[in-house]
């Protein structure tokens, strides 16, 4: 049985061209990723040759993984479902992270629903395993396979967006546009919708992500030394590794688990 034709196909999937530079976007939700690709406004992307993939997960292991970790409903290949990493052909993964503190406040006043506070929500999102997304989990799962083999070529920063879109566009020459911001909205600054305890919280949830991409609480922007921002080394690609079914976060053969 050959599960890639078993599985419904988008019209828009694709396999890259190896004789190009095409760029695929993996869009992490609420980093920015409509003004990368200006996919809703069907104009061109902030740089050209980006093709925007959605809120794709890139499997390895295709027979016995089927479904998105963040649209679990989405069993198919293509557009914010699921990608065999082979069908990424010759392009160029790349992602946004962003501060993991501002990234639950953008998440939370996107989808909040009814008088559902900060804190009600925050707290029932710890409490859940893999139901939906986000979750307890590792927030960044789509930089992993399946198999926790790293993806990207290329990191940007949802602070440092436009510098990190015109270093990648130099990178691998290719036109860069600076564009009108889409879909953001306008809110408090971040650390006043925490208290103290929820502060703790999301270390106590999510601190792998945060150290590991150099953030904190304070400030928002990262680390400036930390090595996950702009092109990738091919080094730092075999060292990390995320397994998505066991929660699992690895650094070279150091089990880093849940802090």
């Amino acid at each position: 049985m050959n599960i890639i034709n078993d599985l419904k196909f988008k019209e828009d999937i694709f396999v890259p061209s190896k004789d190009k530079s095409i760029l695929s976007h993996i869009h992490i939700p609420r980093t920015g990723g409509q003004y990368i690709s200006y996919y809703k406004k069907k104009t061109y992307p902030t740089v050209d040759n980006i093709f925007h993939l959605g809120h794709i997960y890139i499997v390895e292991t295709l027979e016995l993984f089927t479904k998105n970790p963040i649209f679990p409903n989405n069993v198919y290949i293509g557009l914010h479902g699921i990608l065999p990493v082979e069908m990424l052909g010759g392009s160029y993964p790349f992602a946004t992270i962003r501060n993991i503190f501002d990234l639950l406040v953008s998440i939370y006043e996107y989808w909040k629903k009814d008088d559902t506070t900060f804190r009600e929500w925050l707290i029932e999102t710890t409490q859940r395993i893999e139901e939906c997304w986000p979750n307890s989990k590792f927030l960044f799962t789509q930089l992993f396979t399946d198999r926790g083999s790293w993806v990207c070529d290329w990191i940007c920063r949802t602070e440092t967006l436009d510098e990190d879109l015109e270093a990648m566009g130099k990178y691998y020459g290719l036109k860069y546009t600076h564009r009108n911001k889409l879909n953001t909205s306008s809110r408090k600054d971040y650390r006043e919708y925490y208290t103290d305890d929820l502060v703790d919280l999301v270390y106590e949830t999510w601190g792998r992500e945060i150290e590991l991409y150099g953030y904190s609480f304070d400030k928002i922007e990262c680390c400036p030394n930390n090595k996950f921002r702009q092109k990738i080394d091919g080094k730092l690609k075999l060292k990390h590794k995320y397994v998505y079914s066991t929660d699992n976060l690895y650094e070279a053969k150091y089990d880093m688990g849940r802090v």
